[in-house]
């Protein structure tokens, strides 16, 4: 069994851990920290909310810690990460006012990014995150 770590559980996030739960979930310990109260945030709707296409921010969210749980993820919300030791997989986080370390076999980092589309930099995050299909130069 591998310990797999995400950190951000934004909607890219959301749908990496859906992914893995759903087709390795017995297979591997999934662990989720953001520092955000909430989760799957789709930013794209925040043009249906402010245009009142929407009636407000729920429509913004479509899941939860709970249906993550349920699933088999360990989620903790309001847990920014403090540090990432990549040498020796432990990152460091805060989880309810205290400092809180957690190991790791493989580290799945979902931030946002702004970047052309034509960066190699957007080539490397999704290549690394392999929850999609490798993409060429």
């Amino acid at each position: 069994m591998s310990k797999i770590v995400v950190v951000g559980a934004n909607h890219a996030g959301t749908a990496c851990i859906n992914t893995m739960l759903d087709n390795f979930g017995n297979e591997n310990e999934i662990v989720v920290f953001d520092q955000n109260s909430n989760i799957s945030f789709l930013g794209c709707g925040m043009a249906l909310w402010i245009g009142k296409q929407i009636d407000g921010p729920e429509g913004l969210f479509y899941s939860d810690k709970e249906k993550l749980e349920a699933k088999g993820a360990k989620v903790y919300m309001n847990s920014p990460v403090l540090s990432i030791d990549y040498d020796n997989k432990v990152i460091t986080a805060e989880v309810d006012g205290k400092e809180h370390k957690e190991s790791y076999d493989q580290l799945k980092e979902l931030k946002s990014y702004l970047v052309t589309a034509n960066s190699k930099q957007l080539l490397k995050i999704f290549n690394s995150l392999n929850c999609t299909k490798t993409l060429k130069k």
